[in-house]
């Protein structure tokens, strides 16, 4: 099997190589030490194609493959790795729309950050549930032309920066049916929390979400019920 890099591959990690050397390494420690989110480098990376790395070209991403998604975070999380946990945020939150949102939601939100230089993050863990999904608390209830959202959702990454939240619930009243929904920021009962303090990876954003009755339009929703 043959593992040697392409030459577009090598250039590509050379370009993150060289803006990790030239713009994250010189404030790194001010970012960590100070705890704050690193704007101005995340827009830069945006500037250089180092940002969105999930996204497809057609959607108005970089389109690079797997390898090279994995080189450039590589690169970046060796000048910090806060920064690079915060620029795979909007990476996380965009797999589930690319997998199974509608063409209409695709570029509807994937846009959004691509083009407009938004935020997302995806909203998983809780207070008592994280890798055991089966354990989530927080629930959706259909009524009408909207679901009902109600829980709280906690260490979610770039939750004080994100635009729109891809959030995990479960169908009130049923155990183990879960459905994924786009959940934009400014939703009435959509509350972020305070920001985490934490040992490490400091310059990344961690806060607490809780929705309270937030009517999410069915559009919204990502596949099917119970596909999440």
């Amino acid at each position: 099997m043959f593992f040697e890099l392409s030459e577009e591959q090598m250039e590509i990690n050379r370009l993150a190589r060289d803006f990790t050397n030239e713009e994250i390494l010189p404030v790194a420690s001010k970012y960590d030490e100070e705890e704050e989110f690193p704007v101005d480098v995340m827009d830069k990376l945006r500037e250089c194609g180092l940002f969105n790395l999930a996204v497809p070209e057609i959607y108005g991403g970089p389109g690079v493959d797997k390898m090279t998604h994995s080189l450039i975070v590589e690169q970046i999380a060796r000048g910090c790795a806060g920064i690079a946990t915060s620029v795979e945020a909007n990476s996380l939150a965009s797999y589930p729309i690319l997998v199974g949102a509608s063409e209409e939601l695709k570029k509807k939100y994937l846009h959004r950050i691509t083009y407009e230089g938004q935020y997302a993050s995806f909203a998983l863990t809780e207070p008592g549930a994280g890798s055991d999904v089966a354990g989530l608390s927080t629930t959706a209830e259909r009524k009408g032309d909207h679901y009902i959202l109600n829980g709280d959702k906690c260490f979610i990454t770039n939750a004080s920066y994100a635009n729109y939240f891809v959030v995990l619930a479960k169908e009130k009243g049923a155990e183990n049916k879960f459905t994924a929904f786009i959940v934009d920021r400014d939703l009435d009962g959509v509350l972020i929390g305070k920001k985490e303090k934490k040992m490490g990876l400091r310059a990344s954003n961690t806060a607490s979400v809780t929705f309270e009755e937030v009517a999410v339009p069915v559009c919204n929703r990502i596949g099917n019920e119970g596909d999440g």
